[in-house]
């Protein structure tokens, strides 16, 4: 059900809503699982599909015809491949050239080897990722439980007849009033799920540099570096993180018991769209992670700021009386103010205009509110008995 939900969200990307046209997050939120989780798909899906229709690894040795390509081929995928570091500084240009290419070429069994074994769980791990992108949402989702659309109630549609339109107005000032106060933990758990995208973010920086043994916290700057300043002779650091060229070592025990070790350099085609792929998540998710801190810090200081309410939410509702904004502002609790801010993204104009109006007048100073509402008949007997009891001072004196 939850995977369902967010493919149907990743469709309406583009029209930046939800289900029946309601926004209940910002735009940064909707880049978490709109976008992001959409990057982290297409990429998995594109490598999937590259695996399908094409050779993900194919290899090549001295003696096929006592062992198949299929066999090395199949052998070198599902366990791992192998450069040597200190060949990645050697030139791999003819005729100067005495290696193979950059980290593959004759070598010593006693030196160092880097291993890589990511490139058949790159498609898991991305669509995974993606996943976790979108959990901050889908449970945001769910603890929001459709609150707001109901208060709504179709309101964020401009054409609405004036009856239907106050009488909804109505419902809703009334509603606001009597729950006054009551939406504390309604901001709690939203600030939650936006701490969880800061915190989702940069942990997924961190388990993708894991994940490639530690080339990706500087990918992006030294691919950035390479492709301005030049590196010489040395291999670039796409090729240094997904090397096209690798070497596999085959064990193949004889009839004897002896064990052969059959040599094979090993062409990865993935590794050319790995590259481009994980360069653009780089930047991305590096961008996204600044913004998200710097946004999760603005909440914060808004949270605590009164003053900075009625700019706030006079920067949303543009058409509604600046008093009453002011008026509104100043006396909803915090949680209150939260939920009104999400009303002035998703109601007409018009309509939030009106709001804001009734809801000044019901949340006016208190002692008006009060006086206000007593009767008229209560306020003429408590004048006269008043009365009465200065009259009867009078008369003892």
């Amino acid at each position: 059900m939850a995977l369902s939900e967010m493919f149907a969200d990743i469709s309406r990307f583009i029209e930046g809503k939800g289900p029946d046209g309601i926004r209940i997050d910002n735009h940064l939120f909707q880049l978490h699982y709109r976008l992001t989780t959409f990057i982290f798909f297409a990429s998995s899906t594109l490598l999937c599909a590259s695996s399908l229709f094409g050779n993900p690894v194919t290899c090549h040795h001295a003696d096929p015809d006592r062992i198949s390509n299929d066999v090395i081929n199949t052998y070198c995928w599902v366990t791992s491949t192998y450069t040597l570091p200190h060949l990645l500084t050697a030139s791999d240009r003819y005729p100067t050239s005495h290696i193979a290419y950059h980290g593959v070429g004759a070598h010593a069994a006693s030196d160092e080897r880097r291993y890589h074994g990511y490139y058949q769980w790159v498609a898991f791990v991305l669509f995974l990722q993606g996943v976790a992108f979108y959990v901050p949402h889908w449970l945001w989702k769910l603890s929001e439980g459709r609150r707001l659309a109901s208060l709504l109630q179709e309101m964020h549609v401009p054409v609405v007849d004036a009856e239907d339109r106050s009488t909804r107005l109505t419902n809703t000032v009334r509603y606001l009033r009597t729950s006054l106060g009551s939406y504390s933990s309604y901001l709690t758990r939203f600030v939650l799920c936006e701490l969880l995208n800061v915190a989702n973010v940069i942990a997924n920086i961190f388990i993708t540099d894991r994940f490639l043994g530690g080339q990706f916290l500087r990918y992006g700057p030294r691919v950035l570096s390479h492709f301005i300043t030049g590196s010489g002779t040395r291999a670039s650091p796409m090729s240094e993180t997904f090397p096209k060229l690798t070497k596999c070592n085959f064990q193949l025990v004889g009839g004897s018991g002896s064990v052969e070790t059959i040599d094979s350099v090993c062409v990865m085609p993935l590794n050319i769209l790995n590259e481009k792929i994980y360069m653009v998540l780089w930047f991305w998710l590096a961008l996204l992670a600044v913004a998200s801190v710097l946004a999760f810090t603005w909440r914060v200081v808004a949270m605590s700021a009164t003053a900075l309410r009625v700019p706030m939410l006079r920067a949303t509702a543009r058409l509604a009386d600046p008093r009453d904004v002011a008026e509104v502002a100043e006396r909803l609790p915090l949680g209150d103010f939260f939920l009104l801010t999400l009303l002035a993204k998703n109601m007409d104009s018009v309509a939030f205009r009106q709001l804001m109006s009734e809801l000044a007048r019901e949340l006016g100073p208190a002692s008006a509110r009060v006086m206000a509402t007593i009767p008229k008949e209560i306020a003429d007997s408590q004048t006269l008995i008043r009365q009465a009891v200065e009259k009867r001072g009078a008369a003892v004196e």
